[in-house]
């Protein structure tokens, strides 16, 4: 997949083997993506570049495993079903089924992330090593990398199901398509 709209499990977990989710969720960011790009929302200019940058475009690099993964803000994002913007009222100063469908699919992405076994996935977790936050091959326009911008440790989004593993609405197609299906009028 492209790497700007990669799924979270496979940002978190490099070399994970693919998996029809991982397209599902894909699905999810490029809506919210194409959102951004054609309809009012609540991020100024500024805040939107930082925004896309922050889920689409940076990476982390480990060192110790030479593999990237991907920016915590998207993985937190779907780990707590909140795309942290805001769609606004269209023309007729109505609110847009568009925002009920992304906060649709956003509670299925969260649901599929709080089915995954993490600890199936352990050989592909990414190690708490020194990070250096790179852009995608995309953005060449700015240096990166510095000294300053690389952390210490990384924390790993928490796992919460209450004990209980939910089954992903991501096993196939069906959810997504009955979300979509109902914000058509």
């Amino acid at each position: 997949g492209t790497w700007a709209f990669l799924s979270a499990p496979r940002l978190q977990f490099p070399g994970k083997p693919w998996e029809l989710a991982d397209d599902l969720e894909s699905f999810v960011h490029l809506v919210n993506w194409f959102t951004l790009r054609f309809h009012n929302h609540s991020l100024s200019r500024q805040r939107l570049v930082s925004y896309l940058r922050g889920r689409y475009q940076t990476c982390n690099y480990h060192s110790k495993i030479e593999a990237y993964s991907g920016c915590e803000d998207k993985i937190e994002d779907v780990a707590s079903a909140n795309p942290r913007f805001k769609l606004l009222a269209n023309s007729q100063g109505y609110p847009t089924n568009l925002a009920s469908m992304i906060e649709e699919l956003m509670k299925l992405a969260q649901q599929h992330w709080l089915s995954i076994d993490q600890d199936a996935y352990v050989a592909y977790r990414v190690p708490n090593d020194k990070l250096i936050s790179k852009p995608s091959e995309e953005d060449e326009e700015e240096q990166w990398v510095t000294p300053e911008e690389t952390a210490e440790d990384v924390d790993q989004p928490a796992l919460s199901t209450g004990g209980v593993r939910p089954v992903s609405p991501f096993k196939d197609h069906k959810e997504i398509i009955r979300v979509v299906l109902n914000i058509v009028p």
